[in-house]
């Protein structure tokens, strides 16, 4: 709710201002009322508008009659000159009171009521639920009175030409502006928020959600930023529910995107497919030869991103050749390591299912069995597909509508040798499916 202002027409700063008989204490509630409203809305750039300097201007417009106060259309243009760009003036109590329930202001004209004993402009700055929000420029004892709707509505009635002048969107002459939200990759429904200039307020609580997914904070604008050491995605300019000012200009719109990091399954098994759309990330050998001599193992040049190998850490030289390298089982681990932030250290994996079953966090399993005879369709994005001894594969999701696993390819060699590959049917006699239990 946006308050007005409560100078006093009867104020001894300009209570007797006289012209040509009329003065601000007997003649000037509809400037009085005016300037309660312009000086509060920042965008009208009246900040210093007092009911003085308002009725000076209106005497000089002609909008005051000597003895009863401003003509109906001299508060329209009242309004109108002081830089509200659209007044509504009605005598429906119904649009005024949906005006009023959405925060807009109104200058209404009462008849003989609580307020005054004969015709009388005072402001309307609100209604919520059966209580009225009125300013009155006339009296200290009701100038913050807050009457019932049926009170208002009435005194308004009361008068023999009831008049309402409303500013229609009120909020957009504070210095409003909106700020939305997306879920970049998460899902959920949030509401916009309107905010004002000058105005510190916080940022509502997130309320959307993404599986492996843990929350860290909205950046300004989609970002391409991906950190795939922590896997997080979007870096954030502001916390959850941080104080915020001024985040855009009035009357603009700022989009805001949650920024996401991994900690489960599906975080592990996007920064998989990740890795494998990237053609520099080759598998860890360059030729058959090699493989049989036990020469230039992924998992003994050690992890691109931490640098561990099957022995420990042992970061590569900047230049190598196998930096960006990856065998199937140090690229599970890896995806685990990094993308789900389970471990602050790749230990290398293994194709033996035992391996992946006795694999636990605080004491607490990671990977249970399937079995053999299971569909792709039961599977869920980061489950293991396990050929013992030999091979693994991480189960990726449906791209497309279609099923996919990411591995590294030993026959490979080369680019292309990390891919994301399509599937369908029935795990197969040879692959056992472990599911992910984890967090």
């Amino acid at each position: 709710m946006i308050k007005p202002n409560f100078y006093k027409q009867t104020d001894k700063r300009w209570q007797g201002y006289s012209w040509k008989g009329a003065t601000v204490a007997r003649n000037g509630c509809g400037p009085s009322s005016v300037a309660n409203i312009v000086s509060v809305l920042p965008l009208l750039g009246h900040p210093k508008a007092t009911p003085l300097s308002v009725f000076k201007y209106a005497c000089k417009k002609g909008y005051i009659h000597p003895t009863c106060g401003t003509y109906y259309s001299g508060m329209t243009a009242l309004l109108k000159d002081y830089g509200v760009k659209k007044v509504i003036h009605t005598s429906d109590m119904d649009v005024l009171k949906k005006h009023l329930e959405k925060g807009d202001m109104a200058v209404c004209l009462c008849g003989k009521s609580i307020f005054t004993s004969s015709g009388h402009y005072v402001v309307a700055y609100g209604l919520k639920g059966d209580t009225a929000y009125v300013s009155d420029s006339a009296s200290d004892a009701k100038s913050r009175h807050y009457p019932k709707w049926k009170t208002l509505k009435n005194a308004i009635l009361a008068h023999p030409s009831p008049q309402c002048w409303i500013i229609d969107n009120t909020a957009q002459y504070l210095g409003a502006y909106k700020v939305k939200f997306k879920a970049r990759g998460g899902s959920g429904e949030m509401k916009t928020k309107t905010m004002y200039l000058d105005k510190a307020a916080k940022l509502p609580k997130c309320l959307f959600e993404r599986p492996g997914f843990k929350f860290v904070g909205w950046s300004v604008g989609k970002s391409d930023y991906v950190n795939m050491k922590h896997f997080q995605i979007g870096k954030p300019k502001y916390k959850n529910r941080e104080s915020v000012k001024n985040i855009a200009a009035p009357g603009k719109t700022v989009t805001l995107y949650a920024c996401w990091k991994g900690y489960g399954a599906e975080a592990a098994a996007l920064w998989a497919r990740k890795i494998a759309a990237n053609n520099d990330f080759t598998y860890g050998e360059d030729n058959h030869k090699n493989w049989h001599n036990h020469r230039d193992r992924a998992h003994q040049v050690g992890c691109y991103f931490c640098g561990t190998t099957i022995n420990g850490p042992k970061k590569a030289k900047k230049g190598d050749k196998w930096e960006m390298t990856y065998c199937c089982n140090q690229l599970i681990f890896s995806a685990l390591c990094h993308g789900a932030n389970l471990f602050k250290k790749c230990k290398g994996g293994s194709t033996q299912i035992s391996y992946w079953l006795n694999l636990k966090v605080k004491g607490a399993p990671l990977y249970r069995e399937l079995g053999r005879n299971v569909k792709y369709s039961q599977l869920k994005p980061g489950d293991l597909l396990v050929k013992n001894g030999h091979h693994i594969k991480m189960y990726t999701g449906k791209v497309k509508g279609i099923h996919r696993v990411t591995h590294a390819a030993g026959e490979g060699w080369g680019k292309k040798s990390i891919r994301t590959d399509k599937v369908t049917g029935r795990i197969g006699s040879e692959y056992v499916a472990l599911r992910y239990i984890g967090r």
